[in-house]
């Protein structure tokens, strides 16, 4: 990912959209990026990929899709499914990327 100049933040969590159309982040106290303790309150986005525990997010999906051309879902977010399904259905979206 780094190698392609993929941003990965872990232990962040979308929290909506700020006035400039930025993506708000809410962070986890313990948590910290593989890139070191940087930390930023909002995100410019070209694409966004969110991966989580087994809950659905209804709430992003309903806000990201009048503020995208393309948006596909998969995993939870679609229906319950194990861990091989969404990444089969994360293949799936991706070969149509």
């Amino acid at each position: 990912m780094k190698e392609l100049g993929i941003r990965v933040l872990q232990g962040a969590a979308a929290e909506g959209w700020d006035d400039a159309g930025r993506l708000r982040l809410r962070w986890e106290p313990e948590s910290a990026t593989p890139e070191g303790p940087e930390r930023p309150d909002a995100l410019d986005l070209d694409l966004l990929v969110v991966g989580g525990g087994r809950r659905s997010r209804q709430k992003l999906v309903r806000d990201l899709e009048y503020r995208v051309d393309v948006l596909h879902v998969v995993g939870d977010a679609v229906h319950p499914a194990s861990v091989c399904q969404a990444v089969h259905g994360a293949y799936r979206v991706a070969l149509q990327v």
